[in-house]
């Protein structure tokens, strides 16, 4: 499991993509940008022992071995996708770049005080809420997939510096109709068949988009005992999803619903390191930044079943239609050295090495959830609005107001929370190399 493993890059700490885990997304980083990828299974003193996997070290490209510039320019064409009618809500002006302008946000942000309305309710209007619940329809182009990459290397009187830049581009669709989504009871032995709890049937509309970047330097001096790097990788991955779901509920009612889904990833890892030779001293160091924040902009969601009236579907409570707003951000600071001398005694040459490792770690993860709510005792919405077409019901303003639509926020959400980790461990090995030992 991902949680029992470790990832460094170029020398570094990342930091998790995910909310409630130690988990790395491998996927932000493209094919193109990589050297090589080493595995370590066994524990070995110049690395954190906070692993009981793997200990997965990434190292991005240095030194270009030639100069060259080249572009390239790739799609694909899905023949479930292409072609056919594609299902979406209204976004934000940004979301081909993978993020959201704050279209989906609200004002002020995930931590501003929102304005009241009678009953202690929240107001839908003048607090930033995107209300357009309308689902409209497109024909998406094929996907597209462009990159550039740069390599150049200067010779300055012996010595040499090197440059790697690199910036990639893609938008992809993607359709899945008829998924099926089932939670199963104990089975059912006497009729040999399984056992629904809740039985449905989702399609599902993605539209992905991402931006990377690479950019690393490197300076190595005429001797080639000396080297410095500087290196930079950042990745922006964007997922803007509508899933539509017909079945049956764990409570055996005719079950419709919908889910407005947008979540957006930033990742940035940034070292400065150097590499040094001395007679028989070999010195490295380095000093790191990495940043990653996931945000989930107004995940709305709505349900209608047959509860009231057995084969009408229809809104039996608020608690069917709710929005939620996630915010993560996690900073870590690292610095590291390593030395390493080699001795030589009349032919026996052990080597004594040492070390120490510092990191600093913040994450702060914050989520306001909101349900909606209508007064029963003095409802002004229409007489038969919890069979009507809800999306339509959700998107006119007509409808809000406090003896008609409003939230309710649920509040003491135990899911926040703010952190911060300290770690400093050092080292000394000796390697001995006596050969074969004959008794």
């Amino acid at each position: 499991s991902q949680r029992y493993n470790n990832v460094w890059i170029n020398g570094g700490a990342v930091p998790s993509s995910e909310a409630d885990s130690r988990a790395f997304s491998f996927d932000i980083i493209p094919s193109g940008q990589i050297d090589n990828m080493v595995i370590v299974k066994t524990p070995s003193p110049e690395y954190p022992a906070d692993y009981s996997g793997g200990f997965i070290v990434i190292n991005t490209k240095e030194i270009p071995t030639e100069n060259t510039f080249n572009i390239s320019v790739g799609g694909n064409y899905n023949d479930c996708t292409q072609g056919h009618d594609f299902l979406y809500a209204q976004g934000s002006a940004t979301d081909f770049l993978g993020f959201d302008n704050g279209k989906r946000g609200i004002n002020g942000g995930i931590h501003a005080p929102l304005t009241p309305i009678a009953g202690n309710g929240i107001d839908l209007q003048g607090n930033g809420f995107n209300n357009d619940w309308m689902v409209k329809q497109r024909s998406p182009l094929p996907d597209l997939k462009l990159a550039a990459n740069l390599s150049h290397r200067w010779n300055l009187d012996g010595h040499t510096l090197g440059l790697l830049a690199s910036v990639n581009y893609s938008n992809e669709w993607r359709t899945y109709d008829g998924m099926l989504n089932n939670l199963f009871g104990v089975y059912d032995v006497t009729n040999d068949r399984s056992n629904y709890l809740r039985h449905s049937v989702d399609d599902q509309y993605n539209h992905n988009a991402r931006v990377g970047a690479m950019l690393n330097l490197t300076f190595l001096s005429r001797s080639g005992n000396h080297k410095y790097q500087l290196k930079n990788i950042f990745n922006q991955i964007g997922n803007d999803r509508y899933t539509f779901r017909r079945g049956v509920t764990a409570q055996s009612n005719n079950e419709e619903s919908a889910e407005y889904y947008y979540r957006s990833r930033t990742t940035y890892n940034g070292q400065m390191t150097g590499k040094h030779t001395l007679g028989g001293d070999a010195l490295d160091w380095s000093v790191g930044y990495a940043y990653a924040n996931r945000r989930l902009p107004d995940r709305r969601r709505y349900a209608i079943d047959d509860a009231l009236d057995a084969g009408v579907l229809a809104l039996t409570t608020g608690n069917e239609i709710s929005r939620e707003f996630t915010q993560l951000d996690e900073h870590i600071f690292s610095l590291s050295v390593n030395e390493k001398h080699d001795f030589d005694f009349g032919g026996f040459q052990p080597s004594l090495k040492l070390g120490a490792y510092g990191e600093y770690r913040t994450r702060k993860y914050n989520t306001r959830e909101f349900i909606y709510n209508w007064n029963v005792a003095d409802n002004n919405l229409p007489e038969d609005f919890r069979y009507g077409d809800i999306p339509t019901l959700l998107s006119n303003a007509d409808h809000f107001g406090a003896d008609k639509l409003y939230l309710l926020e649920e509040l003491n959400m135990t899911n926040d929370y703010e952190g911060n980790n300290q770690l400093g461990a050092g080292y000394l090995a000796a390697t001995l190399p006596w050969g074969r030992l004959d008794v």
